[in-house]
């Protein structure tokens, strides 16, 4: 071994441009690192196959001739704690900054990929060395650099401040941007580390020294400059090296290494290596999945087990010799010998085929031990890799020879310029090609609020509002109990709790039933008290009584005489879904008229209008507001005119109440339609649309009359639709009645939170100048806040609307809408069929389960997916189980789509905040009532009820329980009580 640890390490000095990052060597050979994530979509063993070659044929040239070469590397490990805490950080901190305590759902989440998930490092160091430059331009290169310094006193062992060579590194992009273009064009994510990134930040570096010294190396790693302060020397000498920027090997490699005395393992940076080379090659290359099935993959005992394999190829392989060797042995030898025949002209067929590149192919394989592990667990790893190398294909693995530390250090990236050790094999690029870790499952996100994990156990978040789409369209489907309101309410949680932003964000939620509860109150217990009502939950009625409820679709905004047209768009979709029996083509005319001529007669701007009157007792409460500012009220005053008073008297709140009774209503349709007028232009249809209207306002009250219902503060509302639709539609009107309580409930959400400032000058508003600028400065301001604050609309049972055309228009709408607005929507289904008109408009797709093979027919012909997915989802894609689910998520984003699997794994913390059993659900909120804090009571839910149920626990308890008893509050004593001895004996 060599006298030091840093003699083992090529590396001399950086580059400095961000642009163009690389580091290069002593002498001279210049290298760049990139990062391959993965495929982001499922493949085929053959397509995988096919795209390695096509890779291959892609990099050939400039792996034909001397002076390039490659190092590949694939890095597994538990050593996940770095990437957790990269993924976790912001999300803690986004929950805090807006006051949220909840902290139990996110250590859990924590827990859970700590103790399933691994790190994955897939890494290309692409090597140019001197002999790709005009060696005459190299050498007066390298003359002017020995001039600058020379008359200095300095050892060797500085960086040469004048970066990597220029007569290389025209040549050195070039050929790594042709590796980082064939992955690009095979479809593997990649990047080239270093570029873009701050000044001072090392990535490459960093990455090149936590291959060996993993546990001394930050992230943020970076390479000391020139010393502030020079270092006082031993002895008395001339020698001013101290003032320079020390050399990158003496800074990367600096602790000291133990060889063991057979040289099998070698002790550095707290770990212990064990060290294995191919001697030789088998006959034919074999996938690099297959390898690490063959160590260990899922819950095998063997999924953690560290291990690195490193595999390098120097470009302007000989085989001129070769070829003339191989022809005369076979001369020689005849077809004496059969085997030794065959095989020699099988050799010599390859050498024959010029199309392929052929290459000097080495690969090293270590693995290892942390810090406080056993010495016996090394030997146990070494086996295990020794066996699963020699299952790939067969080939011929050693252990290391005599200096293991070279061996080392060659498989890290970058480390060396080229490997000495092992012994190379001659052999086509092609074929080499099918061993590349490049088909390993691609995380899309590098952040996000819900964390996934791919099937190769590696974090896998999710981002809302995601940078890399252009909408942002969600859509969730699987039959029933496969787990669809579970998912979109974690979702939800973590999207309000995560979000990168101060304030909660906008959420509104249509259910149909109770499972959003759960999601709502957690949130709103996890407020502080005064902040509770920025969560609201609500179940709508459609009763003439319920008159708190009464929602009217024809409102628009404060001010505003006329719809903008995306207000008009929604009436018109409302409009159309009541008419929807009636068949004649004029439908859609009338009902623009029926639009412009409804708020045109009901405004005051208007020449002739029947703009509506105050009326006494409409709103009592209302009129005791205004008069208490001192504005009159009379029988002749039109509800404008009391608008546009309480803007002037700063009171928008209660001015945008009072034009509620300004606005048109279902029944003025009616009044419309019998007008000679429209009678004029459209005969017998206004009759049939006079039948259809008043039967409407017969059935639905909740939306015939004056708005009475609002969301008032609240930033995040679940509205029930439980009571006023039907979840089996069996009739036209069973649909119609569905498709219009969605439609009032989503527009009672999103006319809270829609619109841009490009609006205002489009708004019909008062002549009067000071008027109109105090409704512009308004809006403004509205805006300004609105559209800052990120948003999210969900529709969970999507199917019990039967995708009706007004319905889809309606999402079609605000999906456009989307980008500009900071909006994004999820739908949820039973039925894939609902999505065959919006598949073209989603960004992500999540398939939670698919059971027959009819389903799977029906994804293929809607979705679009392959047969591969297919395939994937038929063996993967079960629901879920105690050990949570896969599912399958299809994204579309800027470069393109995928589709991947994901586990989804929910413990039990997430499982007690969002449950819907009836009797889970009291026990909890009883213990947030008790204990005062969220994350308190689902600890202490989580502990004691691990599988996220207690209703066998509360049916004990209510069989002991006298009549009159509270149950639920009975539970939570006692659960409280256990809790704060467990506490105090621990104490």
């Amino acid at each position: 071994m060599a006298k030091s640890v840093a003699q083992y390490c090529d590396i001399a000095g950086m580059s400095f441009a961000a642009d163009k990052p690389c580091f290069f060597a002593h002498d001279g050979s210049t290298c760049s690192l990139i990062r391959v994530h993965g495929t982001p979509t499922i493949l085929a063993e053959d397509e995988l196959k096919e795209k390695l070659i096509d890779f291959a044929d892609l990099i050939g040239p400039q792996l034909g001739k001397r002076g390039h070469g490659l190092t590949i590397s694939y890095e597994r490990s538990g050593n996940i704690a770095e990437d957790l805490d990269r993924l976790f950080d912001p999300l803690a901190q986004a929950s805090e900054r807006k006051g949220l305590k909840m902290e139990a759902g996110l250590r859990e989440t924590r827990a859970v990929l700590e103790g399933e998930a691994i790190a994955e490092r897939v890494l290309i160091a692409v090597w140019t060395y001197r002999e790709a430059a005009v060696p005459e331009q190299f050498r007066e290169e390298a003359a002017q650099r020995r001039s600058k310094m020379g008359y200095l006193p300095v050892s060797d062992f500085i960086q040469d401040g004048e970066g990597p060579y220029e007569v290389i590194e025209a040549t050195h992009f070039a050929a790594v941007n042709s590796v980082l273009q064939g992955l690009k064009t095979i479809g593997i994510m990649a990047k080239l580390l270093g570029e873009g990134t701050k000044e001072g930040t090392r990535e490459d570096l960093a990455e090149v020294r936590r291959g060996i010294l993993f546990h001394e190396t930050p992230m943020a790693w970076q390479p000391p400059s020139a010393p502030s302060f020079p270092m006082v020397k031993k002895k008395q000498s001339s020698d001013v090296s101290s003032l320079f920027a020390p050399s990158i090997n003496s800074v990367l490699m600096t602790s000291a290494a133990r060889a063991s005395n057979d040289l099998r393992t070698i002790s550095i940076g707290g770990r212990s290596y064990a060290i294995a080379q191919m001697t030789m090659f088998p006959r034919e290359m074999d996938q690099f999945g297959n390898l690490i099935k063959s160590i260990g993959t899922g819950m095998d005992r063997n999924a953690k087990m560290p291990f690195r394999v490193a595999m390098h190829f120097e470009g302007g392989a000989k085989v001129n010799g070769f070829k003339q060797a191989i022809a005369t042995i076979l001369s020689a030898l005849g077809t004496a010998n059969k085997n030794i025949y065959r095989n020699l002209e099988a050799i010599g067929k390859k050498f024959a085929q010029d199309q392929d590149t052929f290459v000097n192919a080495r690969l090293i394989a270590t693995t290892w031990i942390e810090p406080g592990e056993l010495e016996s667990t090394l030997n146990d790893r070494r086996s295990t890799l020794m066996r699963a190398m020699t299952s790939w294909r067969g080939p011929t693995m050693a252990d290391s020879a005599t200096d293991p530390m070279r061996l080392l250090s060659e498989t890290a990236p970058g480390m060396t310029a080229v490997c000495r050790s092992a012994p190379a094999a001659i052999a086509p690029i092609r074929e080499l090609s099918l061993a590349f870790p490049f088909g390993r499952d691609a995380a899309i996100e590098d952040q996000g609020e819900t964390i996934f994990m791919t099937m190769d156990s590696k974090p896998a978040p999710f981002r809302a509002h995601s940078p890399l789409q252009t909408s942002w369209l969600n859509l969730i489907w699987a039959p029933p109990g496969s787990g669809k309101s579970v998912l979109m309410n974690a979702m939800n949680v973590d999207f309000a709790a995560y979000h990168n932003s101060a304030k909660l964000p906008f959420i509104g939620v249509i259910d149909v039933g109770i499972s959003s509860d759960g999601f709502i109150k957690t949130l709103r217990a996890a407020l502080p008290p005064e902040r509770a009502k920025e969560v609201k939950y609500i179940k709508l009625q459609n009763e003439a009584n319920a008159r708190d409820y009464f929602i009217n679709p024809f409102d628009i905004g404060l001010g505003r005489r006329k719809p903008l047209s995306r207000e008009a768009a929604f009436v018109s979709n409302f409009l159309a879904e009541i008419l929807g029996a009636v068949s004649d083509p004029k439908v859609s005319a009338l009902i623009d008229a029926l639009i412009a001529n409804l708020y045109r007669n009901f405004s005051d701007l208007e020449v002739t209008n029947n703009c509506r009157l105050w009326q006494p007792d409409k709103d009592s409460e209302l009129d005791d507001e205004v008069r208490g500012l001192g504005i009159a009220l009379h029988d002749h005053k039109p509800w404008w005119e009391i608008v546009d008073e309480l803007m002037l008297a700063g009171r928008p709140d209660i001015a945008a109440r009072a034009q509620r009774y300004a606005m048109p209503t279902l029944n003025d349709v009616i009044t419309l339609l019998v007008e000679k007028t429209l009678r004029d232009r459209f005969g017998d249809l206004c009759e049939t649309c006079k039948v259809q209207v008043e039967s409407a306002v017969n059935r639905y009250p909740l939306f015939s009359n004056e708005t009475r219902l609002d969301i008032g503060e609240a930033r995040i509302v679940a509205i029930d639709l439980e009571a006023v639709v039907q979840k089996s539609p069996n009739s036209d009107a069973d649909r119609q009645r569905n498709t219009l309580m969605f439609l009032t409930a989503r527009d009672l959400f999103v006319r809270k939170v829609s619109g841009s400032s490009d609006e205002i000058d489009a708004m019909d508003l008062p002549h009067d100048p000071k008027l109109r600028d105090l409704y512009k400065k308004y809006w403004a301001q509205v805006f300004s806040e609105v559209t800052t604050i990120r948003k999210r609309f969900c529709i969970d049972e999507f199917h019990i609307t039967g995708a009706s055309l007004p319905m889809v228009n309606q999402i079609n709408q605000d999906v456009r809408h989307g980008r500009k607005w900071g909006f994004e929507m999820i739908l949820a289904s039973q039925l894939v069929e609902d999505f065959s008109n919006l598949i073209d408009m989603a960004s992500n797709v999540f398939v939670l389960k698919s059971d027959t093979e009819q389903s799977l027919q029906d994804m293929q012909r809607i979705l679009g997916i392959t047969e591969a997915t297919q395939d994937a989802v038929r063996r993967n894609v079960n629901g879920p189980s105690a050990n949570g689910s896969t599912i399958l998520l299809g994204r579309r984003t800027k470069n393109g789509d995928s589709w991947l699997l994901l586990k989804n794994k929910i413990g039990p913390v997430r499982l007690w905040a969002l449950t819907t059993t009836f009797e889970d659900m009291r026990i909890r909120d009883a213990l947030y009532s008790h204990t005062g804090s969220v994350d308190l009571a689902l600890e202490i839910l989580a502990q004691r009820f691990p599988t996220g149920t207690a209703v066998t626990h509360w049916n004990e308890v209510t069989s002991r329980s006298s009549a009159g008893e509270d149950v639920p509050v009975k539970i939570a004593t006692e659960l409280l009580l256990q809790h704060n001895a467990q506490q105090h004996r621990a104490a």
